[in-house]
Parts: C-alpha cells; sequence; structure tokens
C-alpha cells in the first residue's frame, strides 16, 4: 500500500466520523436552528498532509413540512475531474421526530 493511499484511507476513516458527529449533534437541534443550515450551509475541511475533504451540511425543506438534512464529504482529485463522496442524512418532521435518510433519500434531497 502506498503512503498516499494510507493517509487517503485515514482521511476517509476522520471524515466518516465527523459526518457521524455532525449528524448527532445537528438531531439534538430544534428546526429553527437546522433550517438556518437552508441559507447558512455549515462548511469544514479535513486535511491529511496533501489531501483534503470539504464537508458540508445543508437542509431543504419539503412541501410536506418535513426538512431535510444531509452532510456530505467530497475530495476532489487529479485536477477536480473526479471526486470520492460520502454522504448521510435524516428527515426532521414538524412533530419533532427524526428519520433516517437511505440512499435514494439522499439522491432525492438533492444531493
Amino acid at each position: 500500500m502506498s503512503k498516499t493511499t494510507s493517509l487517503r484511507e485515514q482521511l476517509w476513516q476522520r471524515t466518516q466520523k465527523e459526518i457521524a458527529a455532525m449528524l448527532a449533534e445537528f438531531k439534538t437541534r430544534g428546526a429553527a436552528e437546522l433550517r438556518q443550515l437552508i441559507d447558512s450551509p455549515r462548511e469544514t475541511e479535513l486535511c491529511e498532509e496533501q489531501l483534503k475533504v470539504g464537508i458540508t451540511a445543508w437542509a431543504r425543506e419539503h412541501t410536506s413540512g418535513k426538512l431535510g438534512v444531509v452532510v456530505e464529504a467530497r475530495e476532489a482529485r487529479f485536477g477536480g475531474m473526479m471526486h470520492s463522496v460520502s454522504a448521510d442524512g435524516f428527515y426532521f418532521h414538524s412533530d419533532g421526530t427524526i428519520e433516517a435518510m437511505k440512499e435514494e433519500d439522499l439522491w432525492d434531497h438533492g444531493y
């Protein structure tokens, strides 16, 4: 295994932990705070030597009244032409319940 591959694996392990931590934090928030992610997504970056992953947390309100929250990570490679991508999310319903997103929900959500 090359050093770059090992660094990339380490970075993606950190990235998965960061995605999980952000989602756990958002699940403790109320609707008003989560709605702030609609107009002001939260962005952060993780680095492992020369490798970088951008993480964005954002939300979208659906006509049914539920709020979809997504945390996605992208690593641009080869001059930005190829990406490694990871995402997870949940729905926050008007009654305060939380529903996990399935993979197809992420695509329908506009990810």
